[in-house]
Parts: structure tokens; sequence; C-alpha cells
């Protein structure tokens, strides 16, 4: 039995079904993750082709079935983000912010929430928003999703919560531990304190408020190792886009090095 009805939702994925149709995968507000059948989607004059492009979205007349593939109706609104298809980092961190979220939904189940989390994301990176701490931020806010509780405002030996004393990172102890425990630590990851107080502030961070943010590479750098820690070895997950995204971020750090050293060569002529 289909039921008829109408949504808002995003693209999380699109693949190749036969020869002219396609299997798209929407994250809607009212009906949660749902795989659609999109006769004829890959056609060029396909009239939906903006709303059903990833990343890309909708408000949708959708026919679904408890279990199953769906099928659209109509749309009567496209979410296009025209600057996200241009901008290849941009692109991808989009991409990866789509995959976290079709790793925390279970198909079928609604969450209002978690949508417009992810709508405004995607909104952010439209602006031009630095996309890879836009990321960050939903990355570490997300975890909860996951059954993940990591939380680096407190330390976890001795729960101090007081921040004028040193910390550092330990994956063993799932978050920050203070000075106290240093010299029995072994395995700490000796980050600076503006990584420690960023990975703090981008966890309770009110998502819908962000304003300008201005952080150093490096200190991003960091944050990212912290989070794909996170997600490989407490959870098993690495999106296809964060490999990408990882090399990307390897040939940024050799020409900022390969730059880094030249400046200063211009320094020793001068």
């Amino acid at each position: 039995m289909y039921v008829k009805g109408e949504t808002a939702g995003l693209v999380l994925s699109v693949r190749p079904f036969k020869e002219k149709d396609q299997l798209v995968q929407l994250f809607t507000e009212k009906y949660g993750k749902r795989m659609i059948l999109v006769k004829r989607a890959a056609m060029p004059n396909f009239r939906y082709k903006k709303a059903l492009q990833c990343p890309g979205g909708g408000i949708f007349y959708l026919s679904l079935q408890e279990e199953g593939l769906g099928f659209i109706q109509g749309v009567k609104e496209e979410f296009s983000y025209p600057y996200l298809q241009t901008d290849p980092l941009a692109y991808t961190y989009a991409q990866y912010i789509l995959e976290l979220a079709q790793y925390a939904l279970e198909d079928g189940e609604p969450d209002a929430i978690f949508y417009g989390y992810i709508r405004q994301g995607l909104v952010y990176l439209e602006e031009k928003k630095p996309p890879a701490v836009i990321a960050a931020i939903m990355a570490l806010q997300i975890l909860p999703k996951f059954g993940v509780d990591i939380r680096f405002d407190h330390c976890q030996l001795c729960e101090e919560t007081r921040w004028d004393i040193p910390y550092d990172y330990s994956s063993f102890y799932h978050g920050v531990i203070c000075e106290r425990h240093f010299a029995t630590i072994e395995n700490r990851w000796n980050l600076p304190p503006q990584v420690l107080f960023y990975l703090r502030k981008f966890q309770d961070f009110n998502f819908f408020q962000i304003g300008k943010i201005d952080i150093h590479p490096q200190w991003i750098r960091q944050i990212w190792q912290v989070i794909d820690s996170i997600y490989e070895e407490e959870l098993g997950i690495r999106p296809a886009s964060r490999r990408f995204l990882w090399k990307m971020e390897q040939s940024e750090a050799k020409i900022q090095a390969l730059w880094e050293r030249n400046v200063d060569k211009r320094k020793d002529l001068s």
C-alpha cells in the first residue's frame, strides 16, 4: 500500500539504475531516509534534474510504501547549491556531511531536527563559510547519533573542568585528560592548547548562529586528525569523500611547506 505526501528532502546519493533511470536516496523531513526510483532521471531534458542532483533537494510529492522503493510524483520547489557544484573542496565536504548522514540514519525513521541541521550545514557551505571548519563542527556535534559519548570539556579521569591548566587528548580514554595524569599516560596526543580549545568550542557551539570563522590551517588539520581517529577507531567509518579530502590536504600541506621554505630563502637573500 502506497502513501502519498508532500515533504522537504535532501539528496544523499544518486546512482544509475537500468539505462535511463536513477535510484535517489532522500533524507526527507517527514519520512526519514528513503530510496526513490526516478524514471528517466538520466535523460538530458529531465525536468527535476536540479532538485535530484547531489548535493540538492527540494519539496517533493512522493508516493511511498512501508518497505521498498518509493516514487516521485512531482517537485514543488527546488533546493539548488550552485557554488557547491563548482567548487571542488566545498563540494567534497558537502559529500562528506551527506555520507555521515547516511551512516547515522535508519531507513524510514523521521528526524526533522537532524534534517534541519544537515540542511543548515549545506547552506553554510553554499555561503562560502570555511568548509573544513563547518564539516568539523558537524562531525563532532553528531557523534551522539552514533552512540559515541566523547567529551572535551572535562578531564576523563578526575572530571576537572578548570581550563587554566594544561590538557591533552587521549584516544584511549575517549576525551581529554588534565596535567595531573600526564606522567602516567603514554598515548596522549600532545595537542596544542588552541586545538583543544576549538574541540571544546565546536562540540557545544550553537550551530545555527555561526558568524565569521578564522582558524589557523595547522589547527584545523589537527582537529581533523582527532575526528578521523574517532570515526575510524570508534565507529569503523571512513567515508570515501574523506579519503579524497585527505589527499587534497596532503597536497595543500606540501604546497604550504614549500611556500614557507621559499619565503625563508628570500629573507636570507635580502
